[in-house]
């Protein structure tokens, strides 16, 4: 079997959302999916830029998830990168927080975007040990 790797974009806050992805990511690597994941926090290292680090771990993948629950510039610039990059992106939102609907529909396009539901840990595992389709957006 064929391992993928992905990279994982989400915000730092609320911190329950951020650790719960973390935990996620945890848990998929060390399961018996075809993807292993890397986080954009396994390159946060104090006093180094983390825009070069996360921008090669998205050309690096074959994949970027990116968690939309709450609209984050980062996030939004790292979902945009990967489209003209030619990354597939899946797109997560989870339906246990708050999330920022009325945000994502004036922005307009992560509402066109499909993205996966998941309203804890489980689910988010499921979601990322599936077999995802690689084919990226078609620009």
């Amino acid at each position: 079997m064929t391992k993928h790797t992905g990279f994982v974009a989400y915000p730092s806050s609320p911190p329950e959302l951020s650790a719960m992805i973390r935990d996620a990511v945890q848990r998929a690597n060390e399961s018996l999916g075809t993807t292993t994941f890397q986080s954009w926090e396994h390159n946060d290292v104090a006093g180094r830029p983390l825009t070069l680090p996360v921008l090669s771990g998205i050309e690096q993948a074959q994949v970027l998830v990116a968690d939309v629950t709450r609209m984050n510039f980062n996030v939004a610039y790292e979902i945009g990168y990967a489209i003209g990059a030619k990354r597939r992106v899946l797109l997560i939102k989870n339906t246990a927080v708050t999330n920022d609907d009325e945000m994502v529909r004036k922005i307009g396009i992560f509402d066109t975007l499909g993205h996966e539901k998941y309203s804890n840990i489980d689910g988010l595992v499921c979601i990322l040990n599936r077999t995802l389709d690689l084919t990226p957006l078609k620009v």
